[in-house]
């Protein structure tokens, strides 16, 4: 069965004591492998793909650099 995606802009909270650190060494963020979103725990089965955007800020604060890094991760259903 093919899933639809679509963008959900809500409050999620990161299981600290789930997130991998190893990739914080080369600049990247220690992602969780689980976070809490609507009062449910979710695990993440995978990361199907990341990537940064660069440039000035879209939101008018003048800012430039490294501003989003964005990821598409796969979760659990039932049970990982």
């Amino acid at each position: 069965m093919i899933m639809s995606e679509r963008f959900v802009s809500e409050v999620i909270r990161p299981v600290v004591a789930t997130c991998d650190t190893s990739r914080m060494a080369v600049g990247e963020p220690g992602l969780p492998r689980e976070f809490v979103w609507r009062g449910r725990t979710i695990k993440i089965a995978a990361v199907l793909r990341t990537w940064r955007e660069t440039g000035k800020c879209r939101h008018g604060s003048g800012f430039s650099g490294a501003a989003l890094r964005t990821l598409h991760p796969n979760t659990c259903k039932g049970g990982c």
